[in-house]
């Protein structure tokens, strides 16, 4: 099968800003800071709201560059462990990306045979609505699957925990045929939105028993001085 560099695939490879120091939580949020993404907010196929982090901008003693921000269409990838990365989509531009992360930008029509075929034909372009948006969602879940983590192995020569943005940038992406990434693309969005509705759940399930737990413990503490009360 056909195979693409990654770096072949995009305009630029940016990695993300080095930030001065920790983040803060989203309870520690105070006037002047900005949305930062975070290790724990980059999962497979999506970002969690909850896990962004706030950054002040006055720690920085030089001005964050704009294109360290999220653009529409950008993949993140993550360089460190599990390496799992996310398309940007409307909802999450504008996210300062750190310097764990790598940011492929600016997509490049990749002219397979297949699509030259199409192109002859216009009218069947039109009907299967051919755009850069298949390319990018395939790339993403390519970049979260088993292939890329044995690629990793290979191209890496010490032991994987921080990768570099030159790893990064000669993974081999195959070129698959048009429906055959509209498919896979179909299989991984639905993993993720299962994967997501799976930790709100847990989420929910684990903040339930912490209720629950906090009700019996302060019934039973309750219990215990009443008896106390009345029993002198």
């Amino acid at each position: 099968m056909e195979t693409r560099k990654l770096h072949e695939w995009f305009d630029e490879l940016i990695v993300g800003e080095t930030l001065n120091r920790k983040t803060q939580s989203e309870e520690e949020y105070k006037e002047g800071y900005i949305k930062v993404l975070t290790p724990k907010s980059i999962c497979e196929g999506y970002i969690d709201d909850k896990s962004i982090g706030y950054y002040s901008l006055l720690e920085n003693k030089k001005p964050i560059k704009k294109d360290k921000y999220t653009m529409l269409n950008d993949i993140v990838v993550k360089l460190t462990p599990p390496y799992t990365a996310v398309l940007i989509d409307k909802d999450h531009t504008d996210l300062l990306v750190p310097q764990f992360c790598l940011i492929l930008r600016g997509i490049k029509e990749i002219d397979t045979k297949e699509f030259a075929a199409f192109e002859k034909n216009s009218k069947l372009k039109n009907i299967l609505d051919i755009d850069v948006t298949d390319d990018l969602s395939f790339i993403t879940t390519f970049l979260n699957t088993r292939l890329m983590k044995e690629q990793l192995l290979v191209l890496s020569t010490s032991d994987i925990k921080s990768i570099s943005k030159q790893i990064i940038a000669n993974l081999d992406v195959p070129v698959c045929s048009i429906s055959g990434r509209r498919r896979i693309n179909t299989a991984f969005n639905y993993l993720s939105n299962t994967l997501r509705i799976t930790r709100k759940m847990l989420e929910c399930q684990n903040e339930f028993i912490d209720a629950l737990l906090d009700n019996v413990l302060n019934d039973e503490i309750g219990d215990e001085l009443f008896v106390k009360k009345f029993s002198n």
